[in-house]
């Protein structure tokens, strides 16, 4: 059970039973929509409002110079060799099926609107945009782009074509959801001309900023083929305006990259970016990927690789003291019920919620080194600012702790609620579907639900084609699911689930009273004030126990000591893993 824990690809938010994204067919391509005019939308800044420094703050903005590695100059030159876990079969960010290993693979070819800097996750920096103004109403965003930015086939970037990339993301036609939320509340954007952005909101949104500063919303060629189609693959179709330009895709063996020259971003040295003349992304699982990292036949994990580093780091520590092995709590699982019988007894959710034993699946799972307890959003020991304070969810039954193993009393409430439900959890029967990306986390599931009695049956699917489909028909009991921690606001984790119009609400649950808190939540701009509502709001979630924490991922990240620029970023998802800034000192080869 403990031998496969270095398994999960923790890099962004996420359905964890996704993350595999080799599964299903590619879906045909439809035509692309066209936008709409709509009226000129108010552009006047935002009214000034006393905010903590954790948190966005979206306002006009300059570009500050990108960020460079400290100490020597960095050399121009050479070629990183990374490695990917799996074989993208879906291009596409915006897919359910593509989603994140799209956004690991290809975020060094697409660009962003706007973007979270990598060393202050609260923080919003331009990218395609160089400044955007939020009307003093809140009701309206104007973006407006850098001049001169060219996607890699020579063809001048306009704003018509980021109105084409919010428009599909609001259309989430098929299979095309993955971004839908974050586009939720807009109502309508136009380009008045090649270098502005107006979008029109359907209320005044507070995390809307937020939302497309995620580096899930790439910014994809509205010419050419759709990118979810196999007529994409291709180095003459997938043209971004990003650091590098996609130079070769050999089916299940490597992706390769070569420096964009006319890349819109120079350094803090006032040199262009990138730095490095490529990258070779090659796909290795397990014990090839540990023998390449070990004989320096790849330069890193280049990602959070920890399919083959995060189980091995303390020996690695110690075989390679120089090495820079960085492990952070990148992601989180939750577990998430079906509404179907007898889970939709809210007692019986509770005991089962109550009864799990997370400290043992903390141990099994990495060792002990996740964060624990186990939050809603990021905590706040983690550098969060809206999560329920750690000493709180330590006072919460199923968090509780005694003596450092699981507090007694947890069981004890959980057997009342049993009896008062009338159920003996012998009688009771999970079915929890999962993919061998995912093998690990069920065995343990599995094993920590059989401690209370429940019979967990684990069913194995060939892959995530597979699972999607029987997430969304609700042919499960019990799904983990995962987020990776990729900004600190209320609209992430675990928003997709619990909204009852969101296409990641699995199980059908209405929820009036979830979805009206977090509508005052999305339109309250005093931050102090929508913090509490969100503590509030993560109250009542934990209270209807339809999805609830299961755990912290630790992961590790592990470039070798000849890697500059790459050590940075904290959460699983991040622009520091677009190599513009990253250099090889090959004297430390």
């Amino acid at each position: 059970m403990t031998k496969r824990t270095g398994f999960v690809f923790a890099l962004a938010a996420i359905v964890a039973l996704i993350v595999a994204a080799c599964g299903g067919s590619d879906p045909t391509a439809t035509p692309r929509p066209t936008s709409t005019p709509v009226p000129p939308t108010a552009t006047a800044g935002p009214t000034a409002t006393a905010r903590p420094a954790a948190t966005p703050t979206p306002r006009p903005t300059t570009p500050p110079p990108t960020a460079t590695p400290s100490g020597p100059t960095p050399q121009r030159g050479g070629t990183l060799k990374g490695s990917l876990l799996v074989q993208p079969r879906n291009w596409d960010a915006y897919d359910a099926k593509g989603q994140l290993i799209a956004i690991v693979a290809f975020m060094d070819v697409f660009s962003n609107l706007i973007v979270y800097d990598a060393e202050e996750p609260s923080k919003i920096l331009p990218d395609l945009a160089e400044r955007w103004v939020v009307a003093s109403d809140g009701s309206s965003v104007t973006f407006f782009l850098r001049e001169g930015v060219k996607w890699h086939n020579g063809r001048d970037l306009k704003a018509s074509d980021i109105v084409w990339n919010f428009e599909r993301a609001m259309a989430a036609e098929g299979t095309t959801v993955f971004n839908k939320n974050r586009f939720a509340t807009v109502e309508s954007v136009r380009a008045p001309d090649d270098r502005t952005l107006q979008v029109q909101l359907k209320q005044p949104s507070a995390s809307f900023v937020a939302n497309i500063a995620v580096v899930f919303v790439l910014m994809y060629p509205p010419f050419g083929p759709d990118p979810g189609t196999p007529e994409f693959k291709n180095k003459e179709s997938a043209v971004g305006t990003g650091p590098f330009k996609l130079d070769d895709h050999v089916l299940d063996v490597k992706l390769t990259y070569v420096r964009n020259d006319n890349y819109y971003k120079t350094g803090a040295d006032g040199r262009a970016l990138p730095y490095l003349d490529g990258i070779e992304m090659f796909f290795l699982r397990g014990a090839n990927g540990l023998a390449a990292w070990r004989s320096g036949n790849i330069d890193c994990g280049c990602v959070w690789d920890h399919t083959f580093l995060t189980a091995q780091e303390d020996i690695l520590r110690r075989e390679f003291p120089e090495a820079k092995l960085i492990g952070r709590n990148t992601a989180q699982f939750h577990l998430y019920f079906n509404n179907r019988e007898p889970w939709t007894n809210p007692d019986i959710r509770k005991a089962v919620f109550i009864a799990l034993d997370r400290l043992t699946f903390r141990t099994l799972y990495r060792g002990g080194k996740s964060h624990y307890p186990p939050t809603i959003t990021l905590s706040q020991s983690l550098g969060g600012f809206w999560s329920l304070p750690d000493d709180e969810f330590l006072t919460i039954p199923g968090f509780r702790v005694k003596d450092g193993k699981k507090d007694p009393a947890d069981l004890e409430d959980a057997r009342a609620l049993f009896a008062k439900a009338g159920v003996d959890p012998k009688d009771l029967t999970i079915v929890f579907n999962h993919t061998t990306s995912t093998q690990d986390v069920g065995e343990i599931v599995q094993g920590v639900l059989a401690e209370i009695g429940l019979d967990v049956k684990l069913i194995l699917l060939a892959n995530t084609g597979e699972l999607l489909e029987k997430l969304r028909r609700g042919d499960f009991d019990v799904a983990l699911v995962q987020g990776g921690n990729g900004f600190d606001d209320p609209s992430d984790q675990p928003t997709r689930y619990v909204l009852t119009e969101s296409p990641d609400n699995y199980g059908k649950w209405v929820r009036p009273d979830v979805d009206q808190l977090y509508q005052r939540i999305d339109t309250t701009f005093d931050q102090t004030k929508r913090r509490e509502l969100t503590m509030e709001w993560q109250r009542l979630i934990l209270d209807r126990a339809e999805v609830w924490p299961l755990t912290y991922n630790y992961a590790v990240n592990g470039p070798h000591r000849w890697v500059q620029g790459l050590d940075r970023g904290h959460y699983s998802s991040t622009v520091a893993q677009r190599h513009e800034w990253v250099w090889l000192d090959e004297s430390l080869r």
